[in-house]
């Protein structure tokens, strides 16, 4: 299910990282933020996932931004729209990309990441920072920061 890939695959871009992420820019204007309580509540416990622990969820879709109209259509979706692997709602917020693994800063405090379900995720810097890394955004993206590299451009977080 596509919703417990987006965990894995954010621990992978995590661990890629080591101890940072990916995006550019302050707080984040491309989209709003998930209700993560609301879907994570209705995915793990009201639709019977196992694939996620209900922590792990929230902590991984707090970070996650999308489109009003997605958000909207994510709060009324059903068991089956979010846990069926060809999802209408999910196709139209998450549409596919094609470079798996791949990284971009938005240049607004957000990363657009490919993920290796091939999917495409944006996430806010200093939302991934704090609930995922249990860190504080830099306000720094791209490949280098204070010394250090990476192959991918990165939100990078202290």
């Amino acid at each position: 299910m596509r919703f417990a890939s987006l965990l894995f695959f954010t621990a992978l871009l995590i661990a890629a990282c080591g101890g940072s992420t990916a995006g550019t820019g302050g707080g984040g204007s491309s989209g709003v933020a998930v209700d993560a309580d609301a879907l994570c509540n209705k995915y793990v416990t009201d639709c019977h996932q196992a694939t996620i622990t209900l922590d792990d969820c929230k902590k991984t879709y707090v970070a996650v931004r999308v489109s009003q109209s997605c958000a909207d259509a994510i709060k009324n979706a059903t068991c089956t729209d979010l846990t069926s692997a060809t999802s209408s709602t999910l196709d139209t917020c998450f549409p596919t990309c094609t470079t798996s693994g791949s990284q971009t800063c938005n240049g607004d405090g957000t990363v657009t990441t490919c993920s290796s379900s091939t999917h495409t995720y944006v996430f806010d810097c200093a939302s991934l920072c704090s609930s995922v890394l249990n860190g504080t955004y830099t306000g720094t993206c791209g490949t280098t920061f204070e010394g250090q590299t990476s192959e991918k451009p990165k939100c990078w977080c202290k």
